[in-house]
């Protein structure tokens, strides 16, 4: 995947509020993590879980098929292995897959 390409999907997301917390859990900050998940849960008439929904339908509008998704979880998995583990551990991307089936 191109570094443009790749650039631009992760911009979708960790610049976020719940990218920050992906980011912070994964790499076993969970004091931390926790803290902006309170914060978020705080400011959002929703749940964790509703806000992973609306990222990953943002995501999903984005990625050209499943094949360019798998082909930027390779890409982050070789980058950093604990981050793209949280998030199949989680399955805090498993609805893009859902979401681009419905495109």
């Amino acid at each position: 995947m191109k570094v443009e390409r790749k650039t631009k999907i992760d911009e979708l997301w960790k610049n976020t509020e719940y990218g920050q917390w992906i980011l912070l859990a994964s790499k076993g900050n969970n004091k931390e993590a926790d803290a902006l998940a309170q914060k978020m849960i705080g400011k959002y008439p929703f749940s964790l879980d509703a806000i992973g929904k609306e990222l990953s339908k943002k995501i999903a509008k984005e990625i050209n098929g499943e094949s360019e998704f798998d082909e930027y979880l390779e890409t982050l998995d070789s980058e950093d292995y604990e981050l793209v583990e949280f998030l199949i551990s989680n399955d805090t991307f498993g609805k893009v897959y859902d979401y681009l089936k419905e495109k």
